[in-house]
């Protein structure tokens, strides 16, 4: 975990690996430590809507990059889906009586930034590099979970898809940003590969421009209206 100032807040970030059981105690632990006055979670509000009214026995159908990703992973322990993090984060707000609030971009603003990011041919190639990804294992860093999580995503994510994924970085420190301003304590679970870009955009004098609390504010009235 790693603590800084923001204004008059302070952001506690808890980087995450996407898919590892073992991460899910992460949590659980965090908020003993720091009793955040709201956990801020790197998903979108459509996302945290969808986790939420997930039943035990639903099950998300990956692709088949993700595939490999959860096959490679699994040197490190057990993997599942949706990520147990993110499932561990809900729960203990729940019983915390936490706000849990979204900072990742919303579909629509997801769907425009990757309109304009990643070009045709890209999506095209997108489709062909599971098999490809099996034969670059050499590639990636199996020193720890977190090592190989960021050097996937060094391979992974190229041109127009880094490009995504730098406006999601933004995009999240300024949702954090934007939560300082009513929130003393804020803890924010972010996947590994994205915390080190959002830490710096968070220690940059600005940032972009804030989504508006009540986008998502909205969401966590929904979800404490329906537990």
């Amino acid at each position: 975990m790693r603590q800084i100032k923001v204004e008059n807040s302070i952001v506690t970030i808890l980087p995450a690996v996407k898919g590892l059981v073992s991460d899910s105690e992460k949590v659980v632990n965090a908020v003993e430590r720091v009793s955040p006055d709201v956990i801020a979670v790197s998903i979108s509000k459509e996302e945290l809507a969808g986790l939420k009214d997930m039943e035990p026995t639903d099950e998300i159908e990956l692709n088949d990059i993700e595939i490999v990703y959860a096959a490679m992973l699994e040197e490190f322990g057990e993997v599942a889906t949706p990520s147990p993090y993110l499932v561990s984060a809900l729960n203990v707000a729940v019983s915390h009586d936490i706000p849990i609030l979204p900072i990742d971009m919303n579909d629509e603003v997801y769907t425009e930034s990757y309109c304009r990011n990643v070009k045709t041919m890209e999506m095209l190639k997108e489709s062909r590099r599971a098999k490809g990804l099996l034969r670059k294992r050499s590639k990636f860093d199996f020193s720890s979970p977190e090592a190989f999580a960021i050097s996937w995503d060094a391979v992974v994510n190229k041109k127009g898809f880094r490009a995504l994924e730098t406006e999601r970085e933004s995009h999240m420190a300024s949702v954090i940003k934007a939560l300082c301003r009513t929130y003393d304590n804020i803890l924010a679970v972010i996947e590994v590969e994205r915390a080190d870009a959002v830490i710096s955009n968070l220690n940059e004098d600005s940032c972009a421009e804030c989504q508006e609390l009540s986008d998502v504010i909205d969401i966590n009235k929904e979800i404490k209206e329906t537990v």
